[in-house]
C-alpha cells in the first residue's frame, strides 16, 4: 500500500493542567487483505482524526473523532448480480468522549471514569448497518498490601445493538519481587 500522512500536535500548558490538540489525515491505496479476500483500495481513499485532551494531575478528559472513507473492488470474488468484481465502499465516523480520575485514601486508590461513543457507518456490503451508540462506566479499587496489591473493579457498558447492559468484573493480584 501507499499511505501519505500528515499529523500535527499542539500542547498548551495551563496554570492548572495541559491541553493537547492533535489531528491528521492520511490517504491510502493498494491491496488490503481482509477476511473476505483482498481488496484493491482506490486512490482517494482516506483516513482522518482529530482529538483534544485535558489533563490536570490525575483527571483526564478527552474527545476524538476518527473518519474513514474508502472504495475498493475485490480481487477474488465477483458480484453475482453484475458479474463484475465485488465492490466495497464504506464511510465510517467514530466520535468519542471520555473522562477518568483517581483518588487515594489510605491503602486504597480508587479509579473511576466513563465514556460515550457513537459509531456511524455506511457499508455497501451491509446496507442495513447504520451505526451504534455505546456508553460505559467503570470503578476500581486498588488496595496496597505491602509488596502485593489487589485490584477489584467492574465496568458496565450499554451497547445500542444489545437489549441489556453488560457487566465486566475485574480482579487482579500483583506481587512485586523488588
Amino acid at each position: 500500500t501507499s499511505q501519505p500522512k500528515f499529523d500535527v500536535r499542539v500542547d498548551r500548558e495551563l496554570a492548572d493542567g495541559r491541553l493537547t490538540y492533535a489531528g491528521g489525515v492520511a490517504g491510502t491505496s493498494g491491496i488490503a487483505h481482509t477476511a473476505i479476500g483482498p481488496f484493491d483500495l482506490d486512490n482517494g481513499s482516506s483516513m482522518g482524526y482529530a482529538s483534544v485532551r485535558y489533563r490536570k494531575r490525575t483527571l483526564q478528559v478527552a474527545a476524538f473523532a476518527n473518519l474513514v472513507g474508502a472504495s475498493a473492488p475485490n480481487l477474488l470474488f465477483v458480484d453475482p448480480t453484475t458479474g463484475r468484481p465485488l465492490h466495497l465502499a464504506f464511510d465510517t465516523r467514530t466520535y468519542d468522549v471520555e473522562a477518568s480520575d483517581r483518588r487515594a485514601a489510605g491503602r486504597h486508590v480508587f479509579a473511576f471514569g466513563g465514556n460515550a461513543r457513537r459509531n456511524q457507518f455506511e457499508i455497501s456490503l451491509a446496507p442495513l448497518a447504520k451505526g451504534r451508540t455505546e456508553v460505559g462506566a467503570y470503578l476500581q479499587d486498588q488496595i496496597a498490601l505491602g509488596r502485593a496489591s489487589v485490584s477489584l473493579g467492574g465496568r458496565i457498558d450499554k451497547f445500542g445493538n444489545l437489549d441489556a447492559p453488560v457487566f465486566s468484573p475485574r480482579v487482579a493480584l500483583t506481587y512485586s519481587i523488588a
